[in-house]
């Protein structure tokens, strides 16, 4: 009984090994490059992205300003410099605000609603405003755009700001 486990595991070890009958195809192994955005989901996902990137585009070139675009997206310009320490993560900062639509439909203000208070990279913030934190500092005042897929997504916030909008921001940054 041993001998004949010990065969059929050679035979099939043995088959295993044999080089199969060329098929006639050469297999080509896709670079990141190269590789294609493969669903029709994918694909209009991305269209939506690059729509959504021209028209942060032509805001900012319809009031003139000088933003610095990051790579994720997230546009920000520093209008007044604080004196400030470098914010870091884990810090808890109040920011005073009024936000809008790229349509300049206004949306939320800290005058109205109070100021926006969280621990950069650990709360629940828009991950945009959590983003922004990351290149500025104490007593910066700064204009923000945040496009929706850092901001709100595909839902909204379910008031006010509906699915794909990307929000303007003008803020300053102070300590909690």
């Amino acid at each position: 009984m041993r001998i004949i486990g010990v065969i059929l595991s050679l035979l099939l070890f043995g088959y295993s090994c044999k080089e199969s009958a060329p098929s006639g195809e050469i297999a080509k192994v896709e670079s990141k490059e190269e590789k294609q955005i493969s669903t029709p989901l994918e694909r209009g996902n991305q269209k939506m992205i690059l729509l959504e990137a021209e028209e942060i585009e032509f805001f900012i070139q319809r009031y003139g300003w000088e933003m610095i675009k990051t790579g994720t997206g997230l546009r920000y310009q520093v209008t007044k410099k604080g004196s400030g320490a470098t914010i870091q993560e884990g810090d808890e900062v109040s920011l005073e605000y009024q936000s809008m639509l790229l349509s300049g439909d206004s949306l939320y203000s800290s005058k109205q609603d109070g100021p926006i208070i969280f621990k950069v990279n650990k709360s629940d913030a828009i991950a945009g405003l959590h983003e922004a934190m990351t290149y500025l500092r104490y007593g910066d005042q700064v204009r923000l755009i945040i496009p929706s897929y850092l901001a709100y997504g595909i839902a909204g916030d379910g008031y006010k700001v509906m699915g794909q909008q990307s929000i303007v921001y003008f803020v300053t940054v102070n300590k909690k």
